[in-house]
């Protein structure tokens, strides 16, 4: 774990999971962070499902959520929460997301600036 140039880069597998992410995104400490690069940390939609009523990391702009399990409901979490009003770029690496979600999310989402980014070797239904 480090952080550079105000984002917090977490390891490959540091399984941090959901609570940890909810740990890291109440943080006074890190309520400044631009930027969270967290790479296969079992993650999955419940991590931003159960802070999407409160103002985490109200100044984050890049959110890198590569090899987790952040689905429909992340997705759709991560664009009805304010905090996230900021971001202008989301990666995802996903199996299971819904092409309404993406148009929900591209037409709908608080962050209307961000570039959604979706990597996946897996068919998109």
């Amino acid at each position: 774990m480090c952080i550079r140039d105000r984002t917090l880069f977490l390891s490959r597998n540091m399984k941090i999971g959901n609570d940890g992410f909810i740990s890291i995104a109440r943080s006074a400490h890190l309520k400044g962070l631009k930027g969270l690069a967290m790479e296969e940390c079992g993650l999955n939609d419940e991590a931003f499902i159960a802070t999407r009523h409160e103002n985490t990391l109200p100044q984050l702009e890049q959110l890198k959520l590569l090899r987790n399990s952040v689905h429909n409901g992340g997705l759709f979490a991560i664009g009805e929460t304010e905090a996230y009003a900021g971001l202008t770029y989301l990666s995802l690496d996903v199996s299971k997301l819904k092409r309404t979600t993406i148009s929900w999310f591209n037409n709908n989402a608080i962050c209307s600036k961000v570039k959604l980014h979706i990597l996946s070797l897996i068919h998109i239904s």
